[in-house]
């Protein structure tokens, strides 16, 4: 579970966000491609041991559209979450690059618009299941967006960044107003109500979420 940064090789920058670098690097003992997130600098010892609990939980997860984690490294001055490198990017990336391919107009013929439909269901499907594995689990995301979906080199979808959503990078977020709610940033595109209006997360509201 506690991985060693020594073991690390970090060769480039492939994401930016308000909390840190996603990195893209390698295990040096296997030369598994891995992709390398920082978190929050200067965790409290509280927070480092609810993380490797989290951490604990999601290293026993095993299903082909839930992303894999690998480890986790507190070794320098900020965290460090291991996972396998996805060489597709995440569903946002792949639906904007291919919006052509994926969806159709009036002037579309019927074979474009099956074609569409059926690889809009598949993409659909794929979440949905590894959201009903980690439900199995009692197991809230919190953060289910298109971004948060990544893809394999075979095509294949996992629901991803689940639960350590507070420590990994993020932007466009939605700060509450009120003292008495949290400071932590959530993504109020993707949310329900009762999570904007009282913080409350649960398997239903990942259900509003993930709203397809």
């Amino acid at each position: 579970m506690l991985f060693p940064s020594s073991q690390l090789q970090l060769t480039k920058v492939v994401g930016q966000g308000e909390f840190g670098l996603v990195y893209r690097g390698y295990i040096k003992t296997t030369n598994e491609l891995v992709a390398v997130k920082t978190g929050k600098a200067l965790l409290e010892e509280n927070h480092k041991k609810g993380l490797l609990k989290e951490v604990s939980l999601m290293l026993n997860f095993s299903h082909p559209n839930v992303m894999r984690l690998i480890g986790l490294s507190f070794e320098g001055e900020v965290p460090l979450i291991i996972m396998p490198f996805m060489r597709k990017g995440n569903v946002l990336q792949h639906v904007r690059e291919n919006r052509q391919r994926l969806y159709f107009t009036e002037n579309s013929n019927q074979n474009e618009v099956e074609a569409a439909r059926k690889t809009s269901l598949e993409m659909c499907y794929q979440i949905s299941k590894g959201m009903s594995y980690l439900a199995k689990f009692k197991f809230v995301h919190r953060d289910l967006a298109a971004r948060n979906c990544m893809i394999d080199e075979n095509g294949r979808i996992k629901v991803s960044d689940f639960g350590l959503t507070e420590d990994i990078y993020r932007s466009n977020y939605y700060r509450p107003d009120s003292e008495t709610v949290t400071e932590e940033k959530v993504p109020i595109k993707w949310m329900a109500p009762e999570s904007i209006e009282s913080h409350v997360f649960n398997e239903s509201t990942d259900v509003v979420s993930y709203k397809p």
